[in-house]
C-alpha cells in the first residue's frame, strides 16, 4: 500500500495550542469536517493511503506501514509543535490499524490524543470520543485538602439542616 504524510512544517511552531492529525484509510477524512469539530489548530498533518477504501489494507505489512506513518506524524508533532497541548485525531481506519496506531503512542513522549467518532447524521460530523494519554493532575496540596474537608463538612451540615426542615414540613 502506498501511504504518505502531508502537512509537516519546515520549521517549529512554538505557540501553545492543539494540532489536528487526520488518517484517511478506509475513507477520506475531509479537512473541513475536522475543522468543524476543532476550528483553530496550530497545524494539521494528514496520513493518507492512495485511494482510500474499506479493503485497501491487504496484509499485516500494509497495516504496519500506515501505523508507522502515523507514528512519524506523532513524532513530527512532538518535534515541531513542542507546546502542543492535545492532538485531535480524526481517523477512518479498520480496527486492526486502530490498535496498531495506539501502539505508536507513548504517553511520556506524545501529547494526549483526543479521538473523534464520525456520524453522517450530526453536525459537526465528528464528535469527541476517547481522550488517550491524558496527563495526571498534580497531587493536591495540604491547603487544598483542608479546604476540601471544610467544604465537605459545610455540605454535611447543610444536608443535616435540610433533613430537619423536611421532617418538620412532613409533620
Amino acid at each position: 500500500v502506498s501511504v504518505k504524510l502531508q502537512g509537516v512544517p519546515l520549521s517549529p511552531c512554538r505557540a501553545k495550542g492543539d494540532v489536528i492529525v487526520r488518517v484517511s484509510c478506509s475513507h477520506p477524512v475531509a479537512l473541513e469536517d475536522a475543522l468543524a469539530a476543532y476550528a483553530h489548530p496550530l497545524g494539521e498533518l494528514h496520513v493518507e493511503v492512495e485511494e482510500p477504501h474499506e479493503d485497501v489494507l491487504q496484509s499485516y505489512q500494509d497495516v504496519a506501514a500506515v501505523a508507522e506513518k502515523f507514528g512519524e506524524a506523532m513524532d513530527a508533532v512532538r518535534r515541531l509543535y513542542p507546546n502542543c497541548d492535545t492532538v485531535h485525531l480524526f481517523a477512518s481506519v479498520p480496527p486492526a490499524l486502530a490498535v496498531k496506531m495506539g501502539a505508536e503512542l507513548s504517553p511520556t513522549i506524545h501529547s494526549p490524543v483526543q479521538t473523534y467518532q464520525f456520524s453522517s447524521q450530526t453536525a459537526p460530523r465528528y464528535n469527541p470520543a476517547l481522550l488517550v494519554g491524558e496527563r495526571p493532575r498534580a497531587p493536591l496540596t495540604n491547603s487544598e485538602i483542608a479546604q476540601a474537608a471544610r467544604g465537605r463538612a459545610a455540605l454535611a451540615d447543610a444536608l443535616a439542616d435540610l433533613k430537619l426542615l423536611v421532617q418538620e414540613a412532613e409533620r
